[in-house]
């Protein structure tokens, strides 16, 4: 067991040499704290083994079997289809890989398989598999079942890799510490300890573990970039000093009265928090969040004609040349 440290480069946790290591460092995982925070994109939940002969069209189901026959057919160049008969103690079905020549040498009767795959109705109505993954089990070995993540991933590092390492790495971690104050736990119903849902989220135990351990990680998160804004603001209005701009004049009315609507409620709100921060000496940083069609827009010209009227020069950006130039026509 190594000393553990988050900060500790990626090569260093087993399994990750130095040609995994790089294609993990395009992925932007350079320590052991990124790749815990690689967080799972979804997640397959495989807890419940289905018997042959309670398999359903459509569906995606697990089934355990031993194989009883296998054949390989070429169908044409770029297409061929490895086929085996898996039986269990209820029946048996056909399963087929696509492109997968390799199989020929592995697959061998009386293996024992675990198969996941889509059921479809085959020839004759008989029902078949279309195999999505698959692992070769010992005669007397019981499936790995639970609910496993799925990785944002390369070409070149698998599923399997990703679990693999990442089981390695939480096996090692030490227990984190609770950086949010009792009174924010408690006020936002955060039950979930930071530490677990930091191993929840890549081997949850059921869907609630999943939504939680979310939940609590997000929070988190946001929590930190909310401190971190208010730091900003506070240091910013301790040290630097914006344009006071003066209060709304003839001009600001004149451009609004002259609007061929009436604006609503919340523009007149936002439009006012706006005008109280130009004429307030720390500078302003305000997002303003809408629909499409909210009249985001008009709210934002009117702030450039406060501008415009305090002597300032101001601008207005657009996303497009397109967009610019509707904007120009029209302000």
């Amino acid at each position: 067991m190594y000393d553990f440290d988050l900060n500790t480069e990626i090569t260093y946790l087993k399994g990750v040499g130095p040609r995994r290591a790089a294609i993990l460092n395009d992925m932007n995982i350079f320590t052991f704290y990124d790749f815990l925070t690689h967080f799972p994109r979804d997640y397959e939940d495989e807890r419940e083994v289905t018997k042959i002969s309670d398999l359903v069209p459509d569906e995606v189901a697990l089934v355990v079997g031993f194989i009883s026959n296998v054949t390989f057919k070429e169908i044409r160049q770029n297409l061929s289809i490895i086929e085996a008969i898996i039986e269990d103690s209820s029946g048996y079905i056909k399963i087929s890989w696509f492109n997968q020549k390799y199989l020929r040498s592995k697959l061998q009767t009386g293996m024992k398989l675990l198969i996941k795959g889509k059921v479809s109705i085959g020839f004759r109505n008989s029902l078949q598999i279309a195999v999505q993954s698959f692992d070769f089990l010992d005669d007397d070995e019981n499936p790995n079942l639970g609910i496993f993540p799925v990785y944002p991933s390369s070409a070149t590092l698998t599923q399997k890799f990703f679990r693999s390492s990442m089981k390695i790495l939480i096996s090692k971690l030490p227990p984190q510490d609770e950086i949010l104050p009792k009174s924010i736990l408690k006020e936002n119903d955060l039950n979930m300890s930071y530490d677990e849902a930091l191993r929840l989220i890549h081997f949850p135990k059921d869907k609630f573990n999943i939504e939680n351990a979310r939940y609590r990680l997000a929070f988190n998160e946001l929590f930190l970039i909310q401190c971190g804004l208010m730091l900003i603001k506070k240091n910013s209005k301790d040290e630097d000093l914006g344009i006071e701009h003066k209060n709304s004049g003839e001009l600001f009315e004149n451009v609004k009265n002259s609007l061929p609507f009436k604006l609503t409620n919340d523009q007149n709100i936002v439009l006012k928090e706006i005008c109280f921060d130009m004429e307030d000496p720390t500078p302003m940083r305000r997002l303003i969040q809408g629909d499409v069609g909210s009249g985001k827009t008009v709210v934002a010209l009117l702030a450039l004609v406060k501008t415009v009227e305090n002597d300032f020069q101001g601008v207005f950006m657009a996303p497009t040349e397109i967009l610019a130039i509707q904007h120009f026509e029209k302000f």
